[in-house]
This record gives C-alpha cells, structure tokens and sequence, in this order.
C-alpha cells in the first residue's frame, strides 16, 4: 500500500529543503536578538523582501518581536 504525500500549504518562499524562517529563529535563540541587516548577513544573505517575509511568518506565529529599537528578538 502507498502512502499518500501530504503537502503542506506554505509560502512560495519557503524552499522545501531549506526552511529559512525556522533558521532564523534558530539563530536568534542562540545568539540573542539582532539587527535584521545583521540576520541576513550572518545567516543566509537573504534579499530584503525575503527576509521581511520570514520575520512577518515568525511575527504572526508570536515567536519573534519586534524591538522599538530595531532589533528583533526571539520570543521564550
């Protein structure tokens, strides 16, 4: 018997062989928060719209915020 392939419903950019927003989080957990030029840079140099794309998708899901001084910060 075959199993069938479930397909999640994701974002056209989230690859499926790299999941950068779960990257990202990663990163923030370890290294406390970040500047986002400084996530892209360290991380994945991800292009602008991409990486506001992963923050948003983090944002929503309530495990990243958004400092008033610019940085972002993982949520514990």
């Amino acid at each position: 018997m075959k199993k069938k392939c479930v397909m999640r419903l994701e974002p056209t950019w989230v690859s499926a062989s790299c999941d950068k927003p779960r990257l990202i989080l990663g990163k923030l957990r370890t290294k406390g928060p970040m500047r986002p030029r400084q996530i892209s840079r360290s991380c994945f140099q991800l292009t602008a719209p991409a990486l506001d794309n992963a923050l948003n998708w983090l944002e929503d899901r309530n495990l990243v915020v958004f400092r008033l001084d610019g940085w972002v910060q993982a949520v514990n």
